[in-house]
């Protein structure tokens, strides 16, 4: 797992730094139901504009190449929940070699909940993660 010691200094920065209106601020922390495959952050903010339909996205991977929230793939389902994607890329994963993860998470607002899934590239296996949000609203 990526061990960011900036991390949650860059999340801080980027909340502060986002606070325009109509936007929810979903910070979640989703335990990672299968710690030994990794590839779920302990931390997952996702910046919902409700007024664009947008959102955009940081984790530990997110922060170690972006260094900022990025825009990710956003919708709005039937149930009332709120589904995003996106993927990173040039992961370090062993010696000198690079690999890349697509996510998928749904938030119940009502709730306050995540749950996500990761594919990462070459692999089998398929970590997941749920747990708790905590929301902000930014007016």
């Amino acid at each position: 797992m990526l061990k960011l010691s900036s991390f949650f200094t860059a999340i801080l920065c980027a909340m502060t730094s986002l606070a325009w209106a109509g936007q929810t601020i979903y910070d979640c922390a989703p335990g990672n139901i299968e710690a030994r495959y990794g590839w779920i952050s302990e931390r997952i903010i996702v910046i919902v504009d409700e007024d664009n339909k947008s959102a955009s996205v940081i984790d530990a991977y997110i922060n170690h190449i972006h260094k900022e929230p990025i825009p990710v793939e956003y919708s709005e389902l039937n149930n009332g929940k709120i589904r995003v994607k996106w993927k990173v890329s040039g992961i370090p994963v062993r010696g000198n070699a690079n690999g890349s993860a697509t996510w998928s998470a749904t938030i119940s607002p009502k709730k306050a909940e995540m749950t996500v899934r990761a594919i990462v590239a070459g692999y089998d296996n398929r970590p997941r993660g749920q747990g708790a949000c905590v929301v902000s609203r930014q007016k």
